[in-house]
């Protein structure tokens, strides 16, 4: 993949669709996802766990439905994640363990 160096993936504000694909789990250096005000759909994929760069997650104001992973615990480096506005559901008990949440 030629974007293995890529830092930072923001694709917010667009009337992009479709799902996150798993495929996003092999750009190993992103610290910053954020797809917040679009039209993806479908669940989120656990793979994004393998991304033990990312310090920022902002899905908010899509069609994310389901659970969230419980592998979002193992993003150890994990600062901010929103997932507001979506039609997801279930407990969040995985973020208790990501100690540098909101910091």
């Amino acid at each position: 993949m030629k974007l293995k160096h890529l830092k930072t993936l923001d694709l917010s504000n667009n009337t992009l669709g479709g799902t996150i694909h798993t495929e996003i789990r092999y750009l190993k250096s992103l610290q910053t996802i954020d797809v917040s005000a679009n039209r993806f759909s479908g669940t989120l994929p656990s793979e994004i766990a393998l991304i033990d760069s990312i310090t920022s997650l902002n899905l908010r104001a899509n069609e994310i439905s389901g659970k969230i992973p419980s592998e979002i615990s193992e993003l150890t480096n994990l600062k901010f994640i929103s997932v507001e506005s979506n039609l997801m559901q279930g407990e969040l008990n995985m973020i208790d363990g990501l100690k540098k949440l909101g910091t």
